[in-house]
Parts: structure tokens; C-alpha cells; sequence
């Protein structure tokens, strides 16, 4: 009984740790399921088509538009993270955009790709309003990215 107890003691306070750390770093449960999905398609490099046939706008960042700089690194970048590869997706305030584009933040093995993304220097921080989950992790990312100097959109020599 005494082991029962102690467990139990053991799981509240990893419980309650966890809690403080992911709320500090803005990685808190969404109030919507996270979905699972393999992605067929990259339109550009914030853009993708999901097998089900849905078009995915990944929240929070922009980069560059087809025939301007960078654009075919951010593509390709994306394509290598994602493509042919099961994500999970999660959405925030909004669901759609004006264009009828889901709008989500995209998850694969672990890995946050919209800040991976902003982070190696291949896109923009692009907040809308209400959607604001983890503006502050991303804003981090983009620091980061501007202080090394990292791909495409920040270095120099590319």
C-alpha cells in the first residue's frame, strides 16, 4: 500500500512539473485534437495538401512567394521535413483562412516545423490575430535565426 501511495505521490509532483514547464514554453494542450496525416503535397514552403485532400497553411510564418528569393529553399526545405511523411497537425482560434486553407501548425517525429522552419532560416514570423499559441517560442526561433545568420533568408552570402 505504502508503494501505491508513493507512486501516486511520485506521479502528482512529475504531473505538476510538467505542467509548469510546458506552460512557461507556451507548449500547453490545445483545446483541439490533434490530428494525424500524411502529407502528399508541398504547394510552397508554408503551404501542403494532406491525403484527405485538404490544403494546409502552417500558422505563424510566411515564406518567400514562387520566382522570389529563397522560395525554392524553403520548398525544398519543407518538402525534405514533410513530404510522404505522417504529421500531426494542430489548429488554433482559427480554422480556415479567406482562401479556404486549413490552418495549423504541423508536428513530425517530435518536431515543431513551423519553428524549425523560422529557426534554420527559411521563413518569416507571419501572426495573425487570434492565433497566438506560440508566437513567443517563434519569435524566439527567428532571433535566433537572425543572430546566426541561418539559411536562405539570412545569409549574407546566399
Amino acid at each position: 500500500m505504502k508503494k501505491v501511495v508513493a507512486s501516486a505521490i511520485i506521479t502528482v509532483i512529475a504531473a505538476s512539473f510538467l505542467s509548469v514547464y510546458f506552460m512557461s514554453t507556451g507548449l500547453v494542450a490545445s483545446d483541439y485534437a490533434v490530428e494525424s496525416y500524411m502529407v502528399t503535397r508541398i504547394v510552397d514552403g508554408d503551404t501542403v495538401v494532406l491525403e484527405n485532400g485538404d490544403v494546409v497553411r502552417l500558422l505563424s510564418i510566411d515564406t518567400p512567394e514562387r520566382g522570389k528569393k529563397c522560395y525554392k529553399e524553403a520548398s525544398a526545405r519543407l518538402s525534405d521535413m514533410i513530404l510522404l511523411k505522417e504529421v500531426n497537425i494542430e489548429r488554433d482560434i482559427e480554422d480556415k483562412d479567406r482562401y479556404k486553407r486549413s490552418l495549423r501548425y504541423i508536428f513530425q517525429n517530435g518536431s515543431f516545423v513551423n519553428e524549425e522552419l523560422v529557426r534554420e532560416g527559411y521563413a518569416y514570423l507571419y501572426f495573425v490575430e487570434p492565433n497566438t499559441k506560440y508566437n513567443t517560442l517563434l519569435k524566439e526561433a527567428a532571433q535566433e535565426a537572425k543572430t546566426k545568420r541561418s539559411g536562405c533568408l539570412w545569409n549574407q552570402s546566399a
